[in-house]
């Protein structure tokens, strides 16, 4: 901090008044008294070195310096607003009352106490956010653009406009998007757990009340009210996080197809659209007890709750119950050999991703690298659900096919496919039988689509939870 003596100063700008207040929004006791706040505009060059300064007086004195709780970057505090350097001061009685004995500070808890059982007068944190609006009136620059700054931290964080008001959070000049979407989690944060609480002492009041009196049932509404509107800021502050990760996952999902990522464009490197395409649902070479971390959503999101997730891993090894796997031992050797049969190329590719439930069904998913006909794959469902379900034990009946792909000649398409009514892709059911013995195994229901179809509908089904948000990234 600089120093300034009373001889410096020009005559002050004005001297304010300002509401004192705890940081849940409760006036302080009124015998505290208001802050007086007096605001100096210095011309630039006047003094040496200066810079913006918002302090905290007491006996006419600057005790503690605030500059850095609004200007937060050095280069902000030092850069004059309209030809000046703003100086402003502020005193109350309560600060003469509680300036320490060295005079570099004061005896007040640094934040809000959020039990209101517990009176320790006003905090810092509180003398900070009653003087925000009046500081920030002074210090923000006529070219800041606070509705661009709201922008960027809904696109990043997915913390919307209606979060931001929902939580009382306030956007400032010197503001982040970082410490935006950090302010309004927390409170979030601080509202849920201190509703919980609330929700469990109701609870236990309850369980002393006669269901007979009406006082049982106002307290039965009382607490179901608690619970949704708890409920509901859970949803908010977990789909904001939701929401952009799968933003980002669609965007990058695109960006693969059309071959535009940065290791698809580097000619110098060996290129495997297919693979990448893949680990962007889901991890190559693992399964659900390898790793947890997927993007199955995008196919259905009805694929998160079912069991065991298998990504091109040995199939004889899926548990099925604790004592028991769900296929005979021989499945994966079988399988070689019907990929060895189909091309030699590809003895050891196995459905690229299958997801089986303890209901007795699976979903086998097979990409195809951008620019591959996909029609030609069309035999290899039928194939795979025919041995996975000749080697379950009879476990697994149902089978859901998705062969994705961008080129398919549509001439070559089996007339047991039927056009989706969009007019792109197909679909088709058709029984699973043996081909020597003419046995029912079970019955599979296969779509041939396009990669933009697949990123379509999860977007859609995305634009459901952006709605509740009221956001758009």
């Amino acid at each position: 901090m600089i120093e300034i003596r009373s001889e410096d100063l020009p005559e002050p700008v004005s001297r304010d008044y300002v509401p004192l207040l705890c940081s849940h929004g409760n006036l302080v006791s009124e015998s505290i008294g208001d802050l007086v706040v007096t605001r100096y505009s210095i011309p630039e060059g006047k003094l040496g070195n200066p810079q913006h300064e918002v302090a905290l007086c007491a006996n006419s004195a600057i005790v503690f310096s605030l500059i850095k709780f609004y200007l937060k970057k050095p280069q902000e505090r030092s850069r004059p607003l309209d030809g000046a350097f703003e100086l402003i001061l502020v005193e109350s009685g309560y600060l003469e009352s509680k300036v320490n004995i060295q005079r570099d500070s004061f005896d007040i808890p640094k934040e809000c106490s959020q039990n209101n059982e517990i009176i320790v007068g006003p905090s810092l944190q509180d003398v900070v956010e009653s003087l925000e609006d009046y500081v920030y009136g002074i210090l923000t620059p006529k070219d800041f653009d606070r509705e661009a700054l709201i922008a960027a931290t809904q696109e990043k964080f997915g913390v919307s406009r209606s979060m931001l008001e929902a939580m009382n959070i306030k956007v400032h000049y010197s503001d982040t998007e970082v410490n935006i979407a950090k302010r309004v989690l927390k409170k979030y944060q601080e509202e849920i757990v201190s509703e919980t609480a609330d929700i469990f002492d109701m609870k236990q009041e309850l369980l002393g009340l006669d269901p007979r009196t009406q006082d049982f049932r106002d307290k039965v509404s009382e607490l179901s009210w608690k619970y949704t509107s708890t409920i509901k800021k859970m949803d908010m502050a977990n789909l904001s996080q939701l929401v952009v990760r799968r933003s980002s996952i669609l965007e990058i999902l695109r960006r693969a197809i059309n071959l535009m990522l940065e290791c698809q464009i580097d000619g110098g490197a060996r290129r495997d659209d297919e693979k990448i395409i893949h680990n962007i649902f889901f991890p190559r070479g693992k399964d659900s007890d390898d790793s947890i971390d997927h993007d199955i959503w995008i196919l259905n999101e009805e694929y998160h709750y079912f069991e065991h997730i298998s990504s091109d891993k040995s199939l004889s090894s899926i548990p099925w119950r604790e004592d028991k796997k769900l296929f005979e031992e021989d499945i994966d050797y079988d399988l070689e050999s019907l990929f060895k049969k189909n091309n030699s190329d590809h003895r050891m590719r196995r459905p690229d991703i299958a997801i089986f439930n303890q209901e007795g069904a699976a979903i086998i998913i097979e990409f195809k690298s951008p620019g591959v006909d996909i029609q030609e794959h069309i035999p290899d469902l039928i194939q795979y659900a025919r041995l996975l379900a000749a080697k379950s034990h009879g476990r697994i009946s149902k089978f859901y096919g998705y062969l994705v792909g961008t080129c398919m000649d549509e001439t070559r398409i089996p007339g047991a496919f039927t056009k989706f009514p969009s007019g792109q892709g197909y679909f088709s059911t058709e029984r699973i039988v043996d081909p020597s013995t003419g046995k029912q195994y079970g019955e599979l229901y296969s779509e041939i689509l396009y990669y933009d179809q697949f990123v379509d509908r999860a977007e859609k089904r995305l634009d459901v939870y952006k709605k509740k948000l009221n956001i758009s990234i």
